[in-house]
């Protein structure tokens, strides 16, 4: 079960980064040099920049503990 909940994660998140990176993408290009293309471009410096470790807590307690959308731990009800 761990495994299969990884993987699901792993591509799960994988799809969603894929499209809405090149929605944002097609999006900035199109629009060169307007304030979302700036702001598209300072989102992805700060993204690639971030720490992942860093970036996993930050994420972990905004969704989990502060919005309560996700669990903080585990795949499934207790």
């Amino acid at each position: 079960p761990r495994l299969q909940n990884t993987v699901l994660l792993a591509v799960l998140s994988t799809l969603f980064a894929t499209a809405l990176g090149l929605l944002c993408g097609v999006i900035a290009a199109a629009r060169r040099h307007s304030k979302f293309d700036h702001l598209t471009m300072v989102l992805a410096m700060a993204g690639v920049s971030t720490p992942a470790f860093y970036l996993g807590i930050v994420l972990i307690v905004v969704f989990a503990v502060m919005l309560r959308w996700l669990p903080s731990g585990g795949g499934g009800s207790a």
